[in-house]
């Protein structure tokens, strides 16, 4: 089993490509329950409540834990603090959602009750928040796609057509004004089904 923890799910763009894929279980989380109509078995809880998403993430796979591949965890905080478009920004953005994204991953990766294996793992945001960003995660952005920048230690994303790498959003017009802020901050398929045919690529420990 392999399991994709999508955290700050939002419409669940970044783990759509996983959900249809029979061998990947995915864990998406979001507090916003307008989303739960939109996001096939979506989990309605805060991510800043660390030690709860802990326990939901222990309930649903400690059971398994010898069975599993590989963890992957992607986070997209929200980044209205940090838009460069956002004329209201702040100049000390609240950094609590990074933090807490960060601290998850570092439970999955040494906390007891986990399958201690180290996964692979993305926190992705925009352009204003990158130097935050980097000093909050000791490390710089390691791939630009689109408006998007993404931190962590997944692999590059290859996409057979170099548009899917520079794409823009879409109409976010298209929905109630209730989900345009998640509309607009979809991550495309594309990058979703790049991402999990690049990772089918590689070789895991289970695999020797």
């Amino acid at each position: 089993m392999k399991v994709f923890i999508d955290l700050f799910c939002g419409l669940g763009g970044a783990s759509e490509a996983f959900r249809k894929h029979p061998n990947w279980k995915v864990i998406a989380i979001d507090n916003n329950p307008i989303l739960l109509p939109h996001v096939h078995g979506l989990i309605l809880a805060d991510v800043h409540d660390t030690d709860n998403i802990k326990s939901i993430i222990t309930a649903l796979l400690f059971e398994h834990t010898d069975e599993i591949e590989q963890i992957v965890v992607w986070a997209s905080p929200p980044c209205t603090e940090f838009s460069l478009a956002n004329a209201n920004r702040p100049d000390e953005p609240d950094m609590t959602s990074v933090m807490a994204a960060k601290d998850i991953i570092d439970w999955i990766a040494y906390g007891e009750d986990t399958s201690k294996m180290n996964p692979l793992w993305c926190i992705e945001n925009v352009k204003g928040a990158i130097d935050w960003f980097n000093e909050e995660l000791e490390i710089p952005w390691h791939q630009r796609v689109g408006p998007m920048f993404l931190w962590g230690t997944i692999p590059w994303i290859d996409f057979i057509d170099a548009e899917d790498r520079e794409f823009r959003k879409g109409d976010s017009n298209k929905g109630s004004r209730a989900l345009r802020p998640n509309l607009r901050a979809l991550v495309p398929y594309s990058l979703s089904k790049s991402l999990l045919d690049r990772l089918d690529q590689q070789r895991t420990l289970h695999d020797y």
